[in-house]
């Protein structure tokens, strides 16, 4: 089997605390699981932004509407990548997958 070359999991969904959350803007992040956001000033020191200072970051996302949700099937991204390849060897994952499948659906984010 091929090696991946994704960011290793697990990732996390991370909210932008940089900026105020209001009705145009809900911004996320998806890292991985050792990130810590940071607080910094841009070039022209005009306005909080926020940064990845460790780990990796995966995605920006701004899109209002379906932030979380679509926050969460990133994030849980490498672990459905894992299920699957224990799938095609003949393991069963239902129970694991029906656990991932219930924390993507959340509705309480």
């Amino acid at each position: 089997m091929a090696v991946s070359k994704h960011t290793p999991g697990p990732w996390k969904v991370i909210p932008d605390t940089s900026k105020p959350k209001n009705q145009f803007t809900d911004n996320r992040f998806v890292a991985t699981g050792d990130c810590e956001m940071v607080k910094m000033y841009d070039e022209d020191f005009e306005e909080n932004v926020s940064w990845c200072a460790t780990g990796s970051l995966i995605c920006d996302l701004r899109d209002k509407a379906n932030i979380a949700a679509n926050a969460r099937l990133i994030a849980a991204a490498p672990e459905m990548f894992e299920l699957l390849k224990l799938y095609v060897s003949g393991y069963d994952v239902i129970k694991d997958a029906q656990s991932l499948l219930v924390r993507i659906e959340a509705k309480n984010e």
